[in-house]
């Protein structure tokens, strides 16, 4: 490919991002957001992170899976050091996986996430199989003239968007504004209302003795019920969820069982603690019936005769079965750990950091302890 080439691909591949980012905006229920560093309708990392993954996996086209897991770990790599480079030198986060559903509660320093690097991964496969061919035959369709002509527009007004927006970002730096990611952060708005929503909840007694039991690993019911709830509190405002207090407070009573399920291994706990966790949450706290309902429901299909009724169940259901996965893996992830080294404990902490709760690994004779806000 010739220079004129690859900067109109490059370009091009920018804008496929920006619209990219403009798809996830949309889902998120933010509407029209130009995302991104420049005012421009481009994201450049998204072509990077392409020609790299592109350059690198060049002598391991032969096999998908290892081009997948190879650009996957290239571009989170590049991903994470141009967030770092941004944050330090211009004071600026250009994107913040706290903010984007299926990322916040599986990231490291909102600057790369697993979601995404899968996503990478995935798109760098669609690209070099079923599209760079295609992409070589428009260049070819547009002529080395025209693509030539279009490559000095799009420089210019690149170059012109470079000036004046690491410009904007010098003079915040320079005034200590730090620049948050473009759109609108909801972090803060989410986690107000699920203190508002859950305050004679967390501060009940009887709920915090759910601490004293274990839920998957080394997670306390507690820490499993909070992390569950924080998760409906965010997605509920991406979605736009109307009965938001009902579907948080449902979320932190969930498993309101208050008992050891370890104990003698219950096999039938999976199928009778849902009604324990209704019925208890009914006696201690002024439930509605649909709260009741909710609580009831959320481990369907195991209770398959009783599936949920409203459109807040189904979110508890499913967010359930996400944290208790990420529980169960980490729990695996720690075991492993203790045979090994302690950096994999750290590593796997801190992608999993912003689940909620915390707790303690004991590993290879130490303790760690950690609590996430």
């Amino acid at each position: 490919m010739s220079l004129a080439g690859f900067i109109f691909v490059f370009f091009l591949f920018s804008f496929f991002g920006w619209l990219f980012e403009l798809f996830l905006e949309a889902a998120a229920g933010r509407g029209f957001v130009n995302r991104g560093f420049f005012y421009g309708p481009v994201v450049p990392v998204y072509a990077a992170g392409f020609f790299l993954a592109h350059i690198l996996c060049r002598p391991l086209l032969h096999s998908p899976l290892l081009v997948f897991l190879f650009s996957s770990t290239a571009c989170t790599v590049m991903e994470y050091i141009i967030g770092f480079l941004l944050e330090k030198y211009l004071w600026v986060r250009a994107w913040d996986y706290d903010l984007h559903p299926f990322t916040f509660w599986c990231n490291y320093k909102k600057r790369i996430a697993l979601t995404a690097s899968l996503t990478f991964g995935l798109f760098t496969l669609l690209v070099i199989y079923f599209l760079w061919s295609r992409v070589l035959l428009l260049l070819d369709f547009f002529g080395q003239k025209t693509v030539f002509i279009a490559d000095i527009l799009f420089v210019s007004v690149f170059c012109i968007d470079a000036a004046f927006s690491f410009r904007k970002y010098i003079k915040n730096k320079r005034a200590g504004l730090f620049s948050a990611a473009n759109g609108l952060d909801y972090s803060g708005e989410d986690m107000a209302f699920f203190a508002a929503a859950s305050k004679d909840i967390l501060a009940n007694v009887q709920f915090l003795e759910s601490k004293k039991f274990v839920q998957h690993g080394q997670t306390s019911v507690y820490a499993h019920s909070v992390a569950v709830a924080k998760m409906c509190a965010r997605l509920s405002s991406f979605w736009k969820v109307k009965d938001r207090a009902s579907l948080i407070r449902a979320a932190l009573l969930h498993d309101f069982f208050l008992y050891d399920w370890h104990t003698e291994w219950k096999l039938t706990h999976g199928f009778t603690h849902p009604a324990a966790a209704a019925d208890n949450a009914r006696a201690w706290f002024d439930i509605s019936e649909k709260e009741y309902s909710l609580i009831r429901t959320h481990m369907w299909p195991f209770t398959l005769l009783h599936p949920p009724q409203y459109r807040e169940g189904w979110y508890i259901c499913f967010f359930d079965k996400v944290v208790s996965l990420s529980e169960i893996v980490q729990s695996l992830v720690i075991k492993i750990a203790n045979k090994t080294s302690d950096g994999i404990v750290f590593v796997f902490q801190a992608l999993c950091k912003g689940r909620g709760g915390g707790g303690v690994i004991i590993c290879r004779g130490k303790r760690y302890a950690w609590l996430d806000p």
